[in-house]
């Protein structure tokens, strides 16, 4: 909820086009995890491929401009009454599925409840993104919703029409407008 509101002022700022979420910008290392896919042969956890994951807000894409590539992206419906799904990369799709469509493959992750694994549904593939370092090849990588499982700790993305440091000033204040109790760590420019 407090996401949802920061980023529907922030949207009012003039000068503002768009604005998303993500819980690690892009050439930031994030997370990983290890997964597997069902109906493939059973393996040990230490055998599961890894991939590094991020979670966003349904339009984090249009507002970063990666293209989607196959299925489709979060929508404001993917939140917790339904259930869980997940984008993926095309690094991932390369490394993991090569010669297969992903969308509509389930993937598990160690999760379980009551002795059954929690699966996930790959609903999309999405356009590389250098996410490590420029100098490296994009790494496979998922895509969680925020609206499935929002992270404490997430930033803030927004597309401008003008110089964005200009906007600096006025993207705090609409946060402070939200909650005061709460800090904006940085401001930079990508």
């Amino acid at each position: 909820n407090y996401f949802d509101k920061v980023t529907e002022r922030i949207a009012w700022v003039p000068g503002v086009r768009e604005v998303g979420v993500i819980n690690t910008l892009p050439l930031q290392k994030g997370p990983t995890l290890r997964f597997r896919v069902e109906g493939r042969p059973p393996t040990t956890v230490d055998k599961w491929p890894p991939a590094n994951y991020r979670t966003v807000s349904p339009n984090y894409f249009h507002v970063m401009n990666i293209p989607l590539l196959q299925g489709r992206i979060f929508t404001r419906s993917d939140n917790n009454d339904a259930p869980t799904v997940l984008l993926v990369n095309q690094s991932l799709v390369d490394k993991n599925f090569s010669g297969e469509n992903v969308i509509g493959k389930r993937i598990n992750f160690g999760r379980s409840e009551n002795n059954q694994p929690v699966w996930l549904e790959v609903v999309g593939v999405v356009a590389d993104v250098k996410n490590q370092e420029l100098k490296e090849p994009p790494e496979p990588e998922f895509y969680f919703s925020t609206l499935q499982g929002p992270f404490t700790t997430m930033s803030i993305v927004v597309r401008t029409t003008v110089d964005p440091n200009s906007l600096a000033s006025a993207i705090r204040q609409a946060v402070f407008e939200v909650d005061k109790t709460v800090p904006v760590a940085d401001f930079e420019t990508m």
